[in-house]
Order: structure tokens, then C-alpha cells, then sequence
């Protein structure tokens, strides 16, 4: 992104994030701001206006939904960070984001009051109550934690 906010380059990847293409991004300026879920609009807003006024932020990060191409909400992590030339001269800003879909949807089972049922195919893991400190976890929990069920119960 350039120091005004334009984007300069785009990964290949935000068409399997988005659904979108590159192309799409840099011919549309106004399209990430768009497919930004209302209810995380305000935040990326102010993220996009703090970098087109040139306010100093050195690292930023986000956490937001996007609605993408085929309806689908996914939630994106953003890490904002200036790029700096010779002499310390600031060129614009270098942005990676990636889809923690799955990680908030295991946060929000953690969080739940009720554990979710073996048959949900989002089924992550839970505390069982009965023993404050076991936490089960499935399959899918175990990958997105790199943990072994030998570290559960230590």
C-alpha cells in the first residue's frame, strides 16, 4: 500500500481468502472496504483512514470478518507495518492477512456454556465440568492447537 492508501501489489491468495482476484482489488479500490462484515466496518475504517492521514503506526493489528464472494463469513487477522527506503524515508505500508475462521470458531466453543455434541462437524474441544481441570479435545482441536492428547492431562 502506498503512503495515500492505494494498494501497490496483492497476493494471488486473497482469491482463496475472499473469493475475489487481485485484479479485482486494484481495479476496484473501494472493494475490501466493502466486503468487510457491518458489524467490523467502524474498525477497518478507522484503520484505513489512520493510514490514508499518515498517523504514525508502526505495527497494527486486526481482527475482523469479511463477507466474501460467495456469502460466506470468514474472519481475516491483519498485521499492518510500515516500509521504510534509504535514509529512513517511509514508502508505505506492507500488509499479510490470513483467515483464523477455524481458530474463532474453537474460541467461541471454549466459550460456549454448553459443549458442543460429537455430531457437529465444527466440534472442537471443551472443559468437562465434572473435572475442572480436563480439557477434551478431537481431531480437529488437536491440529489447530499442535497438541497431543498425552498433553491434555498433565
Amino acid at each position: 500500500m502506498d503512503l495515500h492508501g492505494n494498494f501497490i501489489y496483492l497476493s494471488p491468495s486473497c482469491r482463496r481468502i475472499t473469493g475475489y482476484a487481485a485484479g479485482e482489488f486494484m481495479d476496484n479500490p473501494g472493494l475490501f472496504e466493502a466486503i468487510v462484515h457491518p458489524d467490523d466496518s467502524t474498525v477497518v475504517t478507522k484503520h484505513l483512514l489512520d493510514l490514508k492521514s499518515g498517523k504514525d503506526i508502526e505495527v497494527d493489528l486486526l481482527m475482523f470478518r469479511i463477507i466474501d464472494r460467495a456469502e460466506k463469513v470468514r474472519w481475516i487477522e491483519l498485521i499492518c507495518q510500515p516500509v521504510y527506503g534509504e535514509g529512513g524515508k517511509p514508502l508505505g505500508r506492507r500488509a499479510s492477512q490470513r483467515e483464523i475462521t477455524t481458530r474463532k470458531k474453537a474460541e467461541e466453543a471454549l466459550r460456549s456454556p454448553t459443549p458442543p455434541t460429537c455430531n457437529s462437524p465444527d466440534w472442537a474441544c471443551y472443559v468437562d465440568e465434572t473435572y475442572p481441570k480436563k480439557i477434551i479435545f478431537r481431531s480437529k482441536c488437536r491440529v489447530l492447537f499442535a497438541i497431543t492428547f498425552e498433553n491434555c492431562y498433565r
